[in-house]
């Protein structure tokens, strides 16, 4: 009996990463060879053939379990029906076997509320992995190029849904409920799930500020000085109140190999998460609140602004003074 070990580890060498930051254009879909199969023959010190096999290996950040992988025609998300902002980077991923990605989208024209249904080109064959982006922004821009909807803007959206359909069948689908609460605070990642595809999420709760100096002295010249400095600022936030799902999602979060930051001007500074606090009981029906802490990755990284508008009216500087 031969038996070989680790064969993961060896294929893991030839995986691509995707990459997070996706193409906003509404016909792009990026496609990239996350199945890697390795063939191997046995033979005897007289190079006979004993025996051969073939493995094949999808990609994942952790051993997750899909029933019958080699012919899975959904998506690679575990999320059914989710909340979204309108400034939200989304996703979503499946291994191409001639499926066709639909989109159906309830918005509202002219005072009028309308439903509208269209289906994006796109039908590999190849068993890569495609992403394609299903950002707010991104399902506009496919609405505006399908039908005659000009006049609606991102915050006539109400939800949408992508769904799949091979051989004329939906095999499966994700709603996307539009969320245009107002919450004083915000966070949104960018991250890997468990399938390794990118994906994001927003937290609501409070994002508290601590700072860490940590230097390196030394006496140089008669004089006690520091030799070096790293002034780190870590953030401790809490995601609010989230359910099961969400709750997954957080754990795919902490074990992502990359995490960036995303606001309204695109994919942000890339972080590091070095605490998190999963208080919670089993079994249980109320929602989970989480604490993560993070930092940014890179060291010495500071954002600089500056207003160098200068208004030479002389009586806008001497207006408090005239009044006074």
């Amino acid at each position: 009996i031969i038996r070989i070990n680790d064969l993961g580890e060896l294929a893991q060498c030839y995986f691509e990463e995707l990459p997070v930051d996706l193409d906003s254009d509404p016909d792009v879909a990026t496609s990239v060879n996350h199945i890697v199969r390795i063939d191997a023959k046995l033979y005897d010190d007289s190079d006979k053939l004993l025996t051969s096999f073939s493995q094949k290996f999808f990609y994942s950040n952790c051993r997750s379990t899909i029933d019958n992988a080699y012919s899975y025609l959904g998506f690679l998300s575990r999320h059914r029906k989710r909340k979204v902002r309108l400034d939200q980077s989304l996703s979503v991923g499946y291994f191409a076997r001639g499926q066709k990605t639909g989109v159906g989208v309830y918005y509202k024209q002219g005072g009028v509320a309308k439903w509208a249904e269209f289906q994006l080109a796109d039908a590999r064959n190849d068993d890569s992995l495609t992403i394609r982006n299903v950002s707010p922004d991104t399902v506009l821009s496919n609405l505006k190029l399908y039908v005659q909807a000009d006049d609606v803007t991102i915050n006539d959206l109400f939800y949408y849904i992508i769904y799949l359909k091979h051989d004329g069948n939906v095999v499966d689908a994700i709603q996307f409920d539009i969320d245009t609460r107002y919450f004083s605070a915000i966070s949104h990642f960018v991250f890997y799930n468990c399938f390794g595809v990118p994906d994001t999420l927003y937290f609501t709760g409070k994002d508290e500020r601590s700072s860490e100096l940590v230097g390196t002295y030394a006496m140089i010249q008669r004089e006690y000085r520091k030799v070096s400095t790293e002034y780190n600022i870590y953030h401790g936030i809490n995601t609010g109140f989230i359910n099961e799902t969400l709750r997954d999602c957080v754990e795919d979060l902490v074990n992502s190999s990359r995490v960036h930051l995303y606001d309204t001007s695109g994919l942000g500074e890339q972080v590091t998460i070095t605490e998190v606090d999963f208080q919670e009981s089993k079994p249980r029906t109320e929602p989970v609140n989480v604490r993560l802490k993070f930092r940014l990755a890179s060291d010495c990284q500071r954002r600089f602004s500056r207003d160098n508008t200068i208004d030479l009216k002389i009586f806008d500087h001497t207006f408090g003074d005239t009044f006074e």
